[in-house]
């Protein structure tokens, strides 16, 4: 057993249990889909003065279901590969098997004001174990494979900073949008274990300097003890270091939020 092994396997154990204990009775919505380990940051995230909430997560999502819009297929799929040493594009370079994401993240936000909040999102662990095949066709159009699975990566992400303000405050009705911006803090021009930049999408980071606009609304059913909330986030990217600019983005979360413990509104 490795020494980096056990350093992993202490690190999600420790990871895990502090999310454990930093739950609250009351919880907020936090993002849970398959994507936010590229997007997050689509918390509700307001403070009142001079108040600070620490939320801490760890998300897995393991990869390994292919699709062809709503359809899985039962084949591994060819996707483009990125060359940045020669500054093309190869259409179906790899061939796809699965990739596992870990991402261990903390959220502070700092009340300003009774309707202004900053937030700040720091992706302090990132992990992606990454299995795939260098397909090179030749004439007679046969597929030589090369299998690796010692592409993965690992490293810190960029952090989020966002400015919130809360637009509705009602008995029943919050309304909140918010405006940020994300910092090339991350790697992004880790190799591969063939000495080339690996691919953007396995890096920590993105390289980019992007702009943030989110949004979220929450309607209370009963006060204080159910609710139903929307939010939403669209990232806005430019090109990085590289020369290379990543899609802009849109996440979209909702769901019930329902408080099983603690006292009753009178």
């Amino acid at each position: 057993m490795s020494t980096h092994f056990i350093r992993t396997t202490i690190m999600r154990g420790l990871i895990v249990a502090l999310a454990l204990l930093s739950i609250q009775h009351e919880a907020q919505a936090s993002c849970g889909s398959a994507n936010c380990f590229l997007v997050t940051g689509t918390q509700e995230g307001i403070a009142a003065p001079s108040q600070i909430i620490l939320d801490l997560s760890y998300r897995w999502i393991p990869m390994d279901r292919f699709q062809r819009g709503s359809d899985k297929i039962g084949t591994q799929p060819l996707v483009p590969t990125v060359d940045f040493e020669d500054g093309t594009i190869r259409s179906n370079g790899h061939r796809e098997y699965r990739t596992n994401n870990e991402l261990g993240q903390l959220d502070a936000t700092f009340g300003i004001t009774p309707r202004f909040a900053l937030t700040v999102a720091v992706p302090f662990f990132n992990h992606r174990s990454h299995e795939h095949a260098d397909v090179h066709a030749d004439e007679h159009h046969n597929e030589p494979q090369n299998f690796s699975r010692q592409d993965g990566t690992s490293g810190f992400g960029d952090v989020r900073l966002t400015g919130k303000y809360a637009f509705l405050i009602r008995t029943k009705h919050l309304l909140v949008g918010g405006l940020g911006i994300k910092i090339p803090s991350g790697e992004y021009k880790l190799l591969d274990h063939e000495g080339k930049i690996n691919e953007p999408t396995l890096q920590p980071g993105t390289g980019s300097w992007d702009g943030l606009l989110s949004t979220y609304y929450s309607y209370e059913m009963l006060p204080h003890r159910l609710n139903l909330f929307g939010s939403g986030l669209y990232q806005v990217t430019t090109k990085n270091g590289l020369d290379y600019k990543m899609g802009n983005t849109l996440t979209l979360n909702g769901g019930i939020n329902y408080l099983t413990m603690g006292e009753r509104p009178k």
